[in-house]
């Protein structure tokens, strides 16, 4: 079995704030950990922020998983910052509708 492809964490950094760290190839078969690990940060803290610095891809059901928890968060008043977004996992933001397209 290969490295985890999520890790979720309070920020040490942040008090009151949470990492959603996304790694390597985040597939279907992470989809449903990691929505019980998204549910969990949003119902326990003030912000999150997913870093993506180290995902290569995010098939459809994993990003509909990070963009509903930012949407959970936002419509709570809180803060959902997404971190680390850079070649092909950019476009994939991008057709989805977020993240800035040049």
């Amino acid at each position: 079995m290969g490295e985890a492809t999520y890790t979720a964490a309070d920020d040490p950094a942040r008090p009151g704030a949470a990492r959603l760290v996304l790694r390597g190839r985040v597939g279907i078969a992470d989809a449903a950990g990691l929505h019980r690990a998204a549910l969990d940060l949003a119902a326990r803290t003030g912000a999150v922020t997913v870093d993506c610095a180290a995902a290569e891809y995010l098939d459809p059901a994993a990003l509909q998983v990070v963009l509903c928890l930012g949407r959970e968060l936002t419509g709570r008043g809180r803060r959902c910052d997404v971190t680390g977004v850079a070649g092909p996992l950019a476009e994939v933001f991008r057709l989805a509708g977020v993240g800035g397209g040049r």
